[in-house]
This record gives structure tokens, sequence and C-alpha cells, in this order.
């Protein structure tokens, strides 16, 4: 009978350990490591818990930077959950990282924080702007123009660098011509008369962005020379053909030729007026229309026709 009952009592105190095992409602067990601890922008974060027991269920993960609230994702209720997720820093920093959980019972764990290093992905930064030649220049249609512009990226990973410019008067990018290492360079022939402006880009390969901002270019109209010249000369003689011409030192502006403030020729390059006069004294005007790259210019003398070879030779 002692033995019976000594059976009895030792299933009873089983039954009894297996109860309270059960009965009790004991913390999730959560995992929380990061990819490093030293990084150039981004690290990854990764959880997981598991939740046993009475009121078995992850109701949530979170993960927190420096106390701070970062995502929190629901596990809705199920008995394990696993979450990741990457956080970047461009600019560098250290900052501290834990995760916490909660299951159905309103238990709560948190690990242990840990300590990431960025070291941070910069954008490119510019410097030595230069112009060849310096602003500001006299228009010259056959003048290559080099703008020049030094890159430098904290990895050495500068992708992609363009020039914005209205050099044709409206605004476009255009790649760089070429480069020698981190010096970038553009090159652009006859540049009309005007002010520009002009912007160098460049991106890394993570997709950081710089611009130099706004640069003034400005090219001011070249003057012009006029030649105005007469034949046989500017004294002939009466009643003889004679030809007054004028000439630009360009092939862009357009010559108006006057005499006696009447219109005798337009045109560009060569403007002539052949005439057979008679005595007097007839004014030659010659001057430029309006030009965005060239000056005005003008030029005057006198035609004097004679009746006699006396007067002719007196004349000189």
């Amino acid at each position: 009978m002692k033995i019976k009952n000594l059976c009895i009592l030792i299933c009873m105190l089983f039954l009894l350990n297996v109860s309270l095992a059960y009965a009790v409602d004991v913390n999730p067990i959560l995992e929380f490591s990061t990819s490093a601890t030293s990084v150039t922008s981004t690290v990854e974060l990764q959880a997981s818990a598991v939740d046993v027991m009475t009121n078995a269920g992850i109701l949530w993960i979170r993960f927190y930077e420096d106390e701070n609230l970062l995502e929190e994702k629901n596990c809705g209720g199920l008995t394990s959950c696993v979450f990741s997720r990457d956080v970047t820093h461009l600019n560098g920093g250290v900052f501290s990282y834990y995760a916490a959980t909660k299951d159905k019972g309103a238990n709560y764990k948190q690990s242990d924080p840990i300590t990431v290093t960025f070291g941070g992905d910069y954008a490119p930064q510019y410097s030595n702007l230069s112009e060849s030649p310096a602003s500001p220049v006299v228009y010259d249609p056959n003048q290559t123009y080099q703008f020049n512009v030094t890159w430098i990226d904290d990895y050495n990973e500068t992708s992609t660098v363009v020039i914005e410019h209205n050099f044709t008067g409206v605004l476009t990018n255009y790649s760089a011509t070429g480069n020698n290492g981190s010096v970038y360079y553009y090159d652009y022939t006859g540049i009309p008369a005007g002010n520009y402006v002009y912007t160098w880009y460049a991106d890394d390969l993570t997709g950081n962005s710089n611009n130099t901002g706004a640069q003034s270019y400005q090219v001011i109209p070249a003057n012009t020379t006029l030649s105005l010249t007469a034949v046989p000369g500017w004294v002939a003689a009466a009643g003889n053909q004679t030809n007054v011409s004028c000439s630009a030192d360009n092939n862009e502006v357009t010559v108006d030729l006057y005499r006696d403030g009447v219109l005798a020729g337009s045109g560009v390059g060569v403007v002539s007026d052949i005439q057979t006069l008679g005595v007097g004294n007839y004014s030659y005007v010659c001057n430029t229309s309006n030009n965005i790259n060239y000056n005005f210019a003008e030029v005057s003398k006198h035609l004097t026709p004679k009746c006699s070879a006396f007067d002719l030779i007196s004349s000189d």
C-alpha cells in the first residue's frame, strides 16, 4: 500500500510540473545583429523573435536608432518573426542600434545595443574652375573656348560629368569633352557676343550629386574696320566714270553706302557705287547696320569731280 501511494504521489507531482510549465508565460526569445560595425554608408539591421508557452505569438519587432524608433514590423501574432532593413548615412557618424519585441502576453524583450560607425559617402567636390580665354573676351568667330573643373570624390567614384550652358541661347546639358584624371574640360567654338551662364554637374556611383552653381561668361562685340575707296580717285575729271566702294574686314556685318544722304548700295562684304558725275562735291558715308557680334562703324569722304586738267592738278 505504501508503494502504491508513493507511485500515485510521484505521478501527481509530474503532472503538476508539466501543468506549471505550460502555465508559465515567458518572455520572447530575441536575437539582434548588424551586418557590420564599421561601414561606408549603409548597414543592415537583422532581428528574429520566437515565442513559446502560454499566449505564444509575436506582435511586433521594432528597430531603434539612438533611442528613436526607426521602423516597426507587424508580426501578426505568429510564434516566430524575422525582420531586416538597411540604414544609410551618407555624411558619416556613429549611431547606436537595438531591437525590441512584444508578444501577445504583453511580454517585452529588448536586445543589447550595437554601435555602428559610418565613414560617410560624400558628393563629389569641385575646385579649380577656369576658362580659356578668361572672361570678358572679344568676339572671334574662329575662337575655341575651353572650360575646366576639377572633381574629387571621396571614393574615386565620379561617374557622370556634364556642363549646362546657354551659348546657343537656350540652357542645355552637354557631356564633358574629356578629362585628364580628375580634371574635366569642355571645348566650344564661336560663342556669339553676349552674356552667358554655365554650370558643371557631377554624380558618383552611389547617386550623390553636386554642382558648381551658375558661372558667368561674357563675350563682347568686336570692332569692324571699314575701307572707303574711290577709283580713279577722290578727285576725278567730271563726266568720267567713278567707282566708290566700301568694304568691311568681316563677312557678318551689313555695309551701307550713302551718297549725299541717299542709300547707294547695301550688302555683306563689298558695296560699290559706280557713277558718271558732273562737277561738284559729293559726300560719301559708309557704315554698318546693327550686329550683335560687331560694334557700329562709320567712315566718310568727299568725291570732287573737276572740269579741267588744271583743276585736277591744282587740287593735288
